[in-house]
């Protein structure tokens, strides 16, 4: 095979202040500093516009977070109910649709096969409580590049969500399951 390794088009660094200055935008419902690249404004809207996502900064959502302060992006994590969790988990799944349609680059986080895995496996866990804090966000500096061509042309998608990073630093958990 010739070289099929894709351009890495940028990234938010490490830090809110950082992406500010490299003039990153920050997804709310992906908890994520993206370049404008990687931020699709129709879906960003779409889902600032809702009224009724809510935040804690406790798994039992007593110690509520405003929309405004959720949106600075300024957090390191947050909860959320189960139920915006699974909404997140479908906005990902259209913003991962259009990036492929309009031939857009992908943040590694929307086209990470483990994230993709871990939404299916929830969107079926129809014993959980939607109105439940038990989601816990931490926030992400993806990497936005084209990357998710690379599966499609060579063969498919490891495990690993294809060179993409999904480690702990990129992982939002379900923290109590009740069975």
């Amino acid at each position: 095979h010739a070289s099929h390794s894709a351009p890495h088009i940028s990234q938010c660094g490490s830090s809110p202040e950082e992406a500010r200055s490299l003039n990153c935008r920050f997804e709310l419902h992906n908890f994520a500093w993206v370049p404008p690249e990687c931020y699709d404004t129709e879906l960003a809207d779409e889902w600032d516009r809702a009224e009724t996502w809510q935040f804690s900064r406790n798994d039992n959502g007593t110690d509520p977070i405003t929309k405004q302060e959720a949106l600075r992006g300024d957090l390191p994590e947050a909860w959320v109910p189960w139920g915006q969790h699974l909404a997140h988990c479908a906005l990902i799944w259209k913003k991962y649709k259009r990036s492929v349609m309009f031939n857009r680059p992908m943040d590694n986080w929307t086209s990470s096969y483990m994230h993709t895995a871990h939404c299916a496996t929830n969107l079926i866990r129809w014993d959980l409580d939607p109105s439940s804090f038990n989601s816990r966000l931490h926030l992400k500096f993806p990497v936005c590049d084209y990357r998710w061509r690379e599966a499609r042309q060579f063969g498919g998608v490891s495990t690993e969500g294809h060179g993409h990073g999904y480690g702990p630093e990129h992982e939002h958990e379900v923290a109590r399951i009740s069975t």
